[in-house]
C-alpha cells in the first residue's frame, strides 16, 4: 500500500505505540494479499485489539478472524486473509499445552521466563491459565510443537508439558444449562443436534467437516453412538456432556439429559 494510504489507515490513531500496532496490521494485510492467503499475526492483549480491529475494518480488500484458544481468552492473534478467501477455510492457528510441575509452583512470570527461554518469542504466547499443578499455556502451533519436542524449564525444574485440547481449559465456560429431552438414537449427529440447538442436517455437515470431537477427539462418523458421561464439542461453540441416558418411551424415543457449557 502507498505510504498516503497507510497514513490515511492509521489517521484516527493516537500516540507512537497505537501507530506501530496499526502499522503492524496494514503489513499484516499487504501480506496476505501477496500471498493470496491467510496469515497469522502475533498475540495481542486486549487494547492492542482494539487498534488492530480499527485499522482492518478500513482495509476493505480484506477479512480477519480473531482466535485466542478459547472462548473466555484475553490475549488474540488475527488471521488475515483476502475478502474473496471462504471463511470455512480459515483455520485456527492456536495450541494449549498442559505445563506440570512439583508440589511448589512457581509464579506465570517464572513460567512465561523458562519459554522465552526454551526459544518461544512473548508474541507467540497467549493466555496462561494458573491450575492446581502447573498452568495451561496458549500459544501458536508453532511454538506448542517446539516445545513439545524441547521442554521447558521453569524455575530451576524441568516441567512436564503435554498437548492440552483447548475444549479442556480451566475457565473457558462460564455458563452451563441443562437439556432434558428424546432423542430418535443415541447417534452422535442426534445429540450434538439437541445439545447445541442446531438443525440435525447442520450438524452432519459440521461433523464430517471436522468440527466435532467425541470426547477430545475429532470423528467424522454423524452415526457414531455415543453413550453417558461422553463429552461432545463443536468448534466455537462449547460443550455438551452426556448426563444421563434413560429408557425408551412407547414411540422407541430415547429419554436423555445433557448439560451444555459455553462462553
Amino acid at each position: 500500500m502507498s505510504a498516503e494510504r497507510t497514513e490515511q489507515l492509521l489517521s484516527h490513531l493516537v500516540g507512537e505505540d497505537e501507530w506501530r500496532i496499526g502499522a503492524a496490521a496494514v503489513e499484516l494485510a499487504e501480506e496476505a494479499l501477496r500471498a493470496d492467503a491467510p496469515v497469522a499475526s502475533r498475540f495481542f492483549d486486549h487494547e492492542e485489539q482494539q487498534v488492530v480491529q480499527s485499522v482492518l475494518v478500513r482495509i476493505a480488500e480484506v477479512s480477519f478472524r480473531a482466535f485466542g484458544g478459547y472462548p473466555k481468552a484475553a490475549r488474540r492473534l488475527y488471521v488475515v486473509f483476502p475478502q474473496y478467501h471462504l471463511v470455512e477455510l480459515v483455520r485456527d492457528p492456536t495450541a494449549a499445552l498442559e505445563i506440570t510441575l512439583g508440589a511448589d509452583r512457581p509464579e506465570v512470570e517464572d513460567l512465561l521466563g523458562g519459554v522465552e527461554a526454551a526459544g518461544v518469542e512473548p508474541g507467540q504466547v497467549g493466555d496462561c491459565i494458573a491450575t492446581a499443578h502447573g498452568f495451561q499455556l496458549v500459544l501458536s502451533q508453532e511454538a506448542h510443537d517446539h516445545l513439545l519436542s524441547r521442554g521447558v524449564w521453569v524455575a530451576g525444574e524441568r516441567a512436564e508439558v503435554a498437548s492440552l485440547d483447548p475444549d479442556r481449559i480451566e475457565g473457558g465456560y462460564d455458563r452451563r444449562k441443562e437439556i432434558r429431552s428424546t432423542v430418535a438414537s443415541l447417534r452422535l449427529d442426534a445429540v450434538a443436534s439437541l445439545g447445541f440447538g442446531e438443525s440435525r442436517t447442520r450438524m452432519v455437515r459440521e461433523i464430517k467437516g471436522g468440527r466435532v470431537k467425541l470426547n477430545w477427539v475429532v470423528t467424522n462418523d454423524p452415526a457414531k453412538e455415543v453413550k453417558e458421561g461422553d463429552v461432545v464439542t463443536l468448534s466455537g461453540r462449547g460443550r455438551v456432556t452426556v448426563a444421563q441416558v434413560g429408557g425408551r418411551s412407547r414411540k422407541g424415543r430415547v429419554g436423555i439429559v445433557l448439560e451444555r457449557f459455553y462462553a
